[in-house]
């Protein structure tokens, strides 16, 4: 069901490290409707937002007009974006990741303790292995600030064995 849903993005995902990156506007990006997830999606966007203006283009929490027509193009536009599941467990890993690796931004994860056993933790930070907010925090500044680890991240393969995970 996934792949047949997602496929395109699954396609974009792949290619992210080797296709040029488009002009970035904005520093994060997030996309939700559901308003009935957990708490830390919430915390940690007051918390982020506390550093640099956080763009929500979904129904909840929507501050830029409304929302957005096409989150991939949306999404495309930012430095980051808020990938965060609506809860945590082993193996729940949805679409949030592929998407925000298929606009070519750098994911910030949260849910699936188990996602580095498929995606490449040098392309995305991974919230799941730190021990405080806080640190999640100063390694988003750090890679919003230090050109070349930014570029090092975007350019970084999303799976961590794309020859064996390829969809083809």
């Amino acid at each position: 069901y996934y792949l047949n849903r997602y496929q395109s993005d699954f396609r974009l995902m792949e290619q992210k490290h080797s296709t040029p990156v488009p002009e970035k506007k904005s520093f994060c990006s997030f996309v939700y409707s559901n308003d009935r997830a957990s708490e830390v999606r919430e915390m940690f966007f007051d918390q982020l937002s506390t550093y640099k203006p956080v763009s929500s283009g979904g129904r909840h929490r929507n501050n830029i007009g409304g929302p957005v027509a096409d989150k991939l193009s949306f999404e495309r536009e930012h430095k980051f974006s808020f990938a965060f599941e609506n809860s945590s467990y082993p193996g729940y890993c949805t679409e949030k990741l592929v998407q925000a690796f298929a606009a070519q931004t750098i994911p910030i994860y949260w849910g699936d303790p188990t996602v580095a056993e498929t995606f490449n933790e040098g392309a995305f930070i991974n919230c799941n292995n730190y021990n405080s907010w806080n640190e999640v925090l100063a390694t988003i500044k750090r890679v919003d600030t230090d050109q070349e680890l930014y570029h090092r991240m975007l350019t970084t393969p999303a799976l961590k064995h794309p020859e064996i995970d390829s969809i083809e």
